[in-house]
C-alpha cells in the first residue's frame, strides 16, 4: 500500500552546511567493468546530471560541482536512504559550524514521524513499535563479486 506523506526537507532548519571533504564520487556505469575495479579516477565519468541519480534526490554539491550527496524519500513500507560522500565531518571534523545539527536532521529524517504518525496511528516517536528483524546468515556463502587483479607478465629490465 503505497500513501502519500507531507514530508520536511531534509534541510529543515539547516541555516548553514560544511560540505566535508569528498572521498569518493557518484560515477557513470561503465561499459567496461574493468575500468571501476582497476581504472584511475582521471577515467571515470562522475555524474553531474540529477536526472541520472533517480529516483534519487542530489541535496549537495561539493566545489567540483558533483554531487556529493543525496536521499530517497520512501512513501511506502520501506525506509528513506541517505547518502552522503563527504563523510570525514562525520568522523575527523564534528566540531565544524552545523554538523551536529546536521546529522540531527538527518536523523530525525530517517525516522519519518510523519509517516508513522499516519500509518501507525503514533502521537509521537515513544508510540512507534518496529516489527521485530530476523536476519538468518549463512555462514557458509561466499562473496564472489569481488575481481582479481590480473598478473602483469610484462618483464621490466
Amino acid at each position: 500500500m503505497i500513501i502519500n506523506y507531507a514530508r520536511n526537507s531534509i534541510s529543515h532548519s539547516l541555516n548553514e552546511f560544511y560540505k566535508g571533504k569528498q572521498i569518493s564520487y557518484f560515477v557513470e556505469k561503465q561499459e567496461n567493468d574493468d575500468l571501476l575495479y582497476f581504472g584511475k579516477n582521471e577515467e571515470l565519468k562522475m555524474i553531474t546530471e540529477p536526472k541520472k541519480l533517480k529516483p534519487f534526490v542530489p541535496f549537495s554539491k561539493d566545489s567540483d560541482r558533483c554531487f556529493n550527496s543525496l536521499f530517497y524519500s520512501s512513501n511506502d513500507n520501506k525506509g528513506n536512504i541517505v547518502i552522503n560522500f563527504s563523510y570525514t565531518k562525520f568522523f575527523l571534523e564534528m566540531g565544524t559550524k552545523c554538523t551536529p545539527r546536521y546529522i540531527q536532521i538527518i536523523i530525525s529524517w530517517l525516522a519519518a514521524p510523519e509517516k508513522h504518525h499516519q500509518r501507525d496511528s503514533c502521537k509521537d516517536g515513544s508510540d512507534l513499535r518496529p516489527n521485530a528483524i530476523d536476519i538468518q546468515i549463512d555462514w557458509n556463502h561466499k562473496w564472489n563479486r569481488f575481481k582479481q587483479k590480473p598478473k602483469d607478465l610484462t618483464l621490466i629490465i
